[in-house]
């Protein structure tokens, strides 16, 4: 086998050139929030209820929301993840952290699920859940929400 020249070299590279404008990219969605330094972001995390009681049979559940705002307007399609820092919970699809995208009043929520009572030990426990909002800015937007769950002596 001979010494490639520069002919053969030049197609291979055009080849390979053409094979990479081939390739399709997926599609991800972008967060909304584009952060300026005038920008005026308000965010109220909440949880409701804020007690959860694990009792044998069903697990309790709590609504987690973030209300988005800047300068007071909602902001649509902010990219929000939930996630469950500390204690005895999980959400409605089994995972310690979720991603959801708020909606056009600027609200994000997901659906938290408490314990049963044969998985804790204790009489009571604590459920830290954060929430981050994904945006092009360098600092991050943060909240925390705290949540108890108390054992049912009852089913």
């Amino acid at each position: 086998m001979g010494k490639p020249t520069n002919a053969g070299l030049i197609i291979l590279g055009l080849l390979l050139l053409a094979g990479a404008s081939a390739c399709e990219r997926g599609i991800v969605k972008e967060s909304s929030i584009i952060a300026s330094s005038t920008a005026q972001f308000t965010f109220e995390l909440s949880a409701s209820p804020n007690i959860l009681f694990a009792t044998e049979t069903r697990r309790d559940s709590s609504l987690i929301k973030l209300v988005v705002k800047d300068g007071g307007i909602p902001v649509k399609d902010a990219v929000v993840y939930f996630s469950v820092q500390t204690g005895p919970a999980m959400f409605s699809d089994y995972s310690w952290r979720i991603a959801v995208v708020s909606n056009e009043n600027g609200i994000a929520s997901a659906t938290l699920l408490g314990p049963l009572r044969s998985e804790i030990g204790v009489y009571e426990a604590t459920v830290i859940v954060s929430a981050e909002i994904e945006a092009t800015a360098p600092q991050a937007y943060y909240k925390e929400v705290a949540l108890k769950v108390l054992r049912s002596a009852t089913n």
